[in-house]
């Protein structure tokens, strides 16, 4: 195999990380490699599966990984909605702005906003999911970004929660998002970090990696080099606790020092 080159910073000094079976044990007959860029930190899964391939993965998901936490720990899924609801997500609330959500699930976060009075729009390529929204009444497009027919510039607030990590082709993406926001608007990411805490502590047994979903797991370092070459300046960081991480994380350690 020729050496990889790192998508973000094009470094090669890139390493296999790790090999295994999906998180969930679903389908074990295809491994999976995820390799780890030494220069910018960046963990990334290779080769990116198609979209239908790993689709059906997806219906497992949310599924699965909740239903294990509410077993184990019941409290721990209401813990991370409330933690959630009070930060916003960061986003600007100010009646009237327009904000766009991706990969906006069954609206609940859009449907918070409107209530607080911005004009909200959606994309999400769940079709279950997207009819959720619209039986909200909300206005979500099923697809995908680059589908969409947006106006440019026409948006205040851009969102992508734990959706960036999913995304295939990241630059691309934040290019279209460049085309879509306003000059003064904003764009709000939240991504699983490949150099946090939960990582040091469990390593490639961290639920973060979330094989195969998530196809990038960003450091600090890679993402911002990302952002800052395709022309976004960074305003703020802040870290987030995620306990239902956590629990999953020790759930996945224990049940690879058992064999299961």
């Amino acid at each position: 195999m020729r050496s990889l080159i790192c998508p973000i910073c094009e470094s090669r000094k890139v390493k296999l990380f790790f090999r295994r079976y999906n998180s969930h044990k679903i389908n074990t007959k295809h491994f999976f490699s995820l390799y780890k860029c030494d220069a910018c930190g960046l963990v990334f899964l290779y080769p990116i599966p198609s979209w239908d391939f790993i689709s059906k993965y997806y219906y497992y998901y949310d599924k699965i990984e909740a239903s294990q936490v509410r077993k184990r720990l019941p409290a721990i899924p209401l813990i991370q909605k409330i933690i959630e609801k009070i930060m916003n997500r960061g986003t600007v609330i100010i009646p009237g702005l327009k904000l766009l959500d991706i990969g906006c699930g069954n609206g609940s976060f859009l449907q918070e906003m409107k209530e607080r009075g911005l004009e909200v729009y959606g994309i999400e390529p769940d079709k279950i999911k997207c009819e959720l929204c619209r039986r909200r009444n909300l206005n979500v497009f099923y697809g995908f970004l680059e589908e969409s027919h947006f106006e440019s510039y026409f948006f205040d607030v851009i969102t992508l929660n734990h959706v960036f990590e999913h995304i295939s082709n990241p630059r691309e993406t934040l290019k279209k998002l460049r085309e879509l926001l306003k000059n003064t608007g904003i764009i709000i990411i939240q991504v699983p970090r490949a150099d946090s805490f939960l990582v040091k502590v469990f390593h490639k047994d961290c639920q973060l990696f979330a094989v195969p979903y998530h196809l990038f797991t960003y450091s600090l370092k890679a993402l911002s080099t990302l952002l800052n070459e395709e022309g976004f300046k960074i305003i703020r960081l802040r870290n987030i606790p995620a306990p239902f991480s956590f629990v999953e994380s020790f759930s996945l350690s224990y049940m690879e020092k058992k064999g299961k």
